[in-house]
């Protein structure tokens, strides 16, 4: 697939991201993604702990809806990889639940590959 510079920064989906269960407390993080492109955050959680967590996609055109070029999926797992949330092309979203065992928990995001019409 080729993209011109103009094409890739319209592809660049600005996710915000608070986790409850990232470093132990309330934290936010700021990430850009590109098309075709994972990104995962990991935290090791103890048994019964419990997890939230609350995302959504920058919106680059204040005033008018998220391009669907910009909605994410988003995937949290444990580290034996049992599905704790999924949401397919969103731009925004929640999470929580009681973690049933200790380890890695995983809270990944990727955009589809998107192409000019």
């Amino acid at each position: 697939m080729i993209m011109n510079k103009k094409m890739m920064i319209g592809v660049v989906a600005g996710v915000i991201l608070n986790l409850g269960f990232l470093l132990g407390g309330v934290q936010s993080i700021r990430f850009e993604l590109q098309s075709a492109h994972t990104k995962c955050i990991a935290e090791d959680i103890k048994a019964d702990s419990m997890t939230v967590g609350k995302y959504s996609v920058v919106n680059p055109n204040d005033g008018y809806p998220i391009p669907d070029s910009h909605k994410v999926t988003v995937r949290v797992t444990s580290a034996y990889g049992n599905n704790y949330h999924y949401a397919d092309r969103v731009d925004s979203g929640q999470f929580a639940f009681p973690a049933a065992e200790a380890g890695d928990y995983m809270a990944c995001f990727w955009v589809w590959i998107t192409s000019r019409p």
